[in-house]
């Protein structure tokens, strides 16, 4: 008798053990997706180079996330159809996937509905599924979502992915460089240019295309190598600095200050949370200094191009090196942070402070540097003058007087808004329709400020773009979802997972008040977005 039991008790071990392994399957089908778009995505392109890069993307996403998700589905059915997940009678199972599922992951499905519901009413059917020239349709859109859902359920971080992201992002740091230099590797560029000889080549870079994606890439991949080598201790961490410098480097040169922006003003927000130990703003310290001396370094440099049919593979450029006054500041800078990491190193053990002292005196420290900053631009000399850009721009903007001209015609875009919104207000004219719309509401207005056409596909703000394409019910959505993520992060415990993969959230839609989703980005951002949800969602004792 006891040996029937015995063997009925090792058969039904044996059993679960089979159980476990199919139940293995959908996490490691999306740890393989992960994978492929973290290293592969961002380096992909065919063989016309910039010419197609955007349809490039596009088919490489779309392939491999449709593939991804029927993969996803048939493995779901199979552990349904044997038994290892136990499913509720059909009628209950809308009830129970509601229930179960967390406020991030209601308002994505929320937006499914919304999406779809606003491209069956939409005025123009014409281009709401594929999306105007940025590929911004429904089905991608709902791809984004998908994709989102499958990552917070069967998603986790694993630092395989740490060493995809790195591996594309080098590559993409070392093929701009070369571009910067004249070099055309892969003859992105059409034969016998490179990146500095005309206005129109220097809007691409790299591997991932137009220099405004480039910069959206960096505020996704930089934030969590500078994040992560501040946060881990190990040695290897010093790898992370390979591509954080490298692409800073192509930031600057590149000259996109919404990524500047984005980045800068991300990491910011983020250092409470990052710096709160005294190793923790060691690490800090070490970082911006070097990013504060590859920022000077990049300042000295001043190319000059020689042009000639015979550069067939793209340019020869000869660089000179000059001091000013901003590589002197960068320089001080760096000798600032190098002081204070060598006091750190030798004084800090005498802070006594716990760490969430630490987060409350470095958030007063931003407020109060962000007030002083506000009152500095309001009454600075400086922004009476228009010499000053940013500066000007930003005093004007704070007595009230907005230029079209302002953020790079940005205000032009801005303030018609308003007046396509109204027209659909509740669920929008359908995705990615504003392109149409605003060319052919303001085509004169064009015409008079720029004396020709341009083609403004997007709000030129990711906010903006929702509001006009999916209405008011589609913003408040989004910012749900946003707003709810942040707010979970800040209840609950801080881990390294959750500060790693909140900080590209953060630099992203900070970057994205200055301009829209596009799918050479966007695929990354919700892989992210995804991980932190499902970090979120899992009790992790740092």
């Amino acid at each position: 008798m006891k040996k029937k039991q015995s063997h009925r008790e090792e058969k039904n071990q044996t059993k679960r053990m089979k159980n476990n392994y199919w139940l293995y399957l959908p996490k490691w089908l999306t740890r393989i997706y992960m994978l492929i778009m973290l290293g592969l995505f961002p380096v992909y392109f065919d063989n016309f180079g910039f010419t197609a890069i955007l349809q490039a993307k596009y088919n490489f996403f779309f392939n491999l996330t449709v593939g991804y998700l029927i993969l996803l589905l048939m493995i779901c059915i199979l552990l349904v159809l044997k038994r290892v997940w136990v499913v509720p009678p059909f009628r209950k199972i809308p009830g129970k996937i509601w229930r179960s599922t967390d406020i991030p992951q209601k308002a994505i499905f929320c937006l499914m509905i919304v999406a779809s519901i606003s491209a069956a009413l939409a005025p123009d059917k014409s281009m709401v599924w594929n999306g105007f020239v940025r590929f911004e349709g429904l089905q991608t859109k709902l791809l984004y979502w998908l994709t989102f859902l499958a990552i917070s359920v069967f998603g986790s971080f694993h630092w395989t992915l740490l060493c995809a992201l790195w591996c594309s992002s080098t590559f993409m740091g070392v093929i701009s460089i070369l571009q910067y230099t004249g070099k055309n590797p892969f003859t992105l560029f059409p034969a016998g240019t490179c990146y500095l000889v005309s206005d129109l080549t220097r809007m691409f870079i790299g591997t991932v295309g137009n220099i405004d994606s480039t910069a959206g890439m960096s505020c996704i991949m930089l934030p969590i190598f500078f994040c992560s080598f501040v946060l881990y201790r190990n040695r290897s961490r010093f790898f992370l600095l390979i591509p954080l410098l490298l692409n800073i480097f192509v930031l600057l040169f590149t000259g996109v200050q919404q990524g500047v922006v984005g980045l800068g003003a991300g990491l910011i927000l983020m250092l409470p949370f990052v710096s709160n130990t005294v190793q923790r703003m060691r690490n800090t310290m070490v970082a911006l200094g070097l990013i504060f001396l590859t920022a000077a370094f990049q300042q000295m440099l001043a190319p000059a191009v020689m042009l000639g049919s015979e550069y067939a593979n793209g340019a020869v450029v000869h660089f000179s090196f000059s001091f000013g006054k901003t590589s002197l500041l960068f320089i001080l800078l760096a000798l600032i942070c190098a002081v204070s990491c060598f006091l750190l190193r030798y004084f800090g053990q005498k802070l006594t402070l716990q760490a969430s002292t630490i987060s409350r005196i470095i958030g007063t420290c931003l407020a109060v540097g962000l007030i002083a900053g506000l009152l500095f631009l309001y009454f600075s000399p400086a922004g009476k003058n228009p010499q000053h850009g940013l500066i000007y721009e930003g005093t004007q903007v704070l007595h009230g007087n907005m230029e079209e001209s302002f953020g790079s015609n940005r205000f032009f875009v801005w303030k018609r808004v308003p007046a396509l919104f109204r027209q659909y207000p509740v669920l929008g004219s359908g995705p990615d329709s504003f392109g149409p719309r605003f060319s052919a509401a303001y085509q004169q207005d064009m015409l008079i400020r720029f004396k020709k056409m341009l083609l403004f596909d997007h709000a030129e703000n990711e906010y903006l773009s929702l509001l006009v394409n999916l209405g008011l019910i589609g913003l408040i959505l989004y910012l749900t979802l946003l707003s709810s993520q942040i707010l979970r992060f800040l209840k609950m415990n801080k881990t390294t997972e959750r500060i790693i993969f909140l900080s590209p959230l953060i630099c992203a839609s900070v970057q994205l008040f200055f301009t829209s989703s596009t799918i050479i980005v966007s695929p990354v951002f919700w892989i992210v977005w995804g991980l932190l949800n499902r970090s979120l969602r899992t009790p992790v004792v740092d």
